[in-house]
This record gives structure tokens, C-alpha cells and sequence, in this order.
């Protein structure tokens, strides 16, 4: 059995449902104000440009004429006084520019120098070779080893026997003089231990 829906029934229903949906489109509708006053003002300004004075003209004369004058080769910027001269000069009238110094020419700045790269690293300087103090004998050993070897005995630039430089060492000590001894290789192999005082 089929039951039919009746024409009544469905205009009642659409009627139900347009108020429904107005509801859900105002509500979420935004609101907006337009304004028909619509008036543009417009701002004209002309602008005056100030003339330099007297004495920033003069000012501006003293600093162009200095950095002109300058030698190219050997030339000192002070950055305050080049400001000083852009500043000056742009608020000068053409007839001010005219009968003004020249502007001066001053060339760039240097550049920077160049950093080193991450990447290079300068070569570590070989270490200087120090012997261990373990193995540097004291006096009394090396003039035993200059006699067993023959060698030569030396006070200052006087060749001397082995029992004169012991005693002069003796003298030195108990005068608590400085002095340096040296030992080194002679002719023939022979070692060579020589005392020096210092004064």
C-alpha cells in the first residue's frame, strides 16, 4: 500500500522550513556599514629648501679647500667633516653651489683586509729541542769527561790546564761571581769546556 503525501501537507512543511533557513543566513551573516559621506581632503605643501648661511658657506669653503689641497697618495678622512660637507651641501642653492669651493673628491674607503678561511690553518712551528735535565751532567762530570778525552780547558779565550780551570771554578764559586760554562766539540773530536764570567 502506498500512502501519498498530500499537497496541504507539503506546503505546510515548506513553509516550516524557510523560516529556518532565514534564521541560519542572518545569523550567521556579518554585518557592514557603509557610509555615503564620502569626502577626500587634499594636502598640498611646497617645500622650501633653506638656504646655507653665511658662516656654513664659509664652513663648507674651509673643509672643501682642506680636502682638495690634500695630497691624493697620502690622504687623512676625518668622517665627521665629510658629513659635515654632504650635509652643507645639499642645503645649498644652485647660485650657492656655484660660487662655492669645488666638492671635494674623496675616494673610497680601503677595503678590509682578508680574514684567514676556517679551512686554513698556518703551519705549527717545529718544537725547539731542549734536552731533559736528567741528562745534562753538572761541572764535575764534564771535566771528567774533557780529561779522559784529552780535551781543552778554556778561561774566557785563554787555553788553560786542568787543574787551573778547577781552581778558578773553586774561586768562582766562593766569590759568588755568574759565570756560564760551555761545553762543545773542538778539532780533531776533542771536547772543549770553557768557563766565562759574567759581570
Amino acid at each position: 500500500m502506498k500512502k501519498q503525501t498530500s499537497t496541504q501537507a507539503i506546503w505546510l512543511k515548506s513553509l516550516l522550513v524557510a523560516p529556518l533557513l532565514a534564521i541560519l543566513l542572518y545569523g550567521f551573516s556579518t554585518k557592514e556599514e557603509i557610509s555615503k559621506n564620502h569626502s577626500t581632503y587634499s594636502v598640498e605643501t611646497k617645500f622650501q629648501q633653506e638656504k646655507a648661511t653665511k658662516a656654513e658657506i664659509e664652513e663648507y669653503n674651509e673643509l672643501a679647500k682642506k680636502y682638495n689641497t690634500m695630497s691624493r697618495d697620502n690622504m687623512r678622512i676625518v668622517s665627521a667633516e665629510v658629513g659635515r660637507i654632504n650635509l652643507i651641501y645639499n642645503k645649498m642653492t644652485a647660485l650657492q653651489k656655484e660660487n662655492a669651493e669645488p666638492f671635494p673628491r674623496i675616494p673610497a674607503p680601503p677595503l678590509a683586509p682578508v680574514a684567514p678561511r676556517l679551512g686554513e690553518v698556518p703551519p705549527v712551528p717545529p718544537t725547539p729541542l731542549v734536552p731533559s735535565l736528567s741528562s745534562i751532567p753538572d761541572t764535575m762530570e764534564l771535566i771528567e769527561m774533557v780529561e779522559k778525552n784529552e780535551g781543552e780547558f778554556y778561561l774566557d779565550d785563554t787555553k788553560v790546564s786542568v787543574d787551573e780551570f778547577k781552581d778558578k771554578l773553586e774561586q768562582i764559586r766562593t766569590s759568588k761571581q755568574n759565570f756560564c760554562i760551555t761545553f762543545e766539540k773542538g778539532e780533531n773530536n776533542k771536547d772543549r769546556l770553557r768557563i766565562a764570567i759574567q759581570e
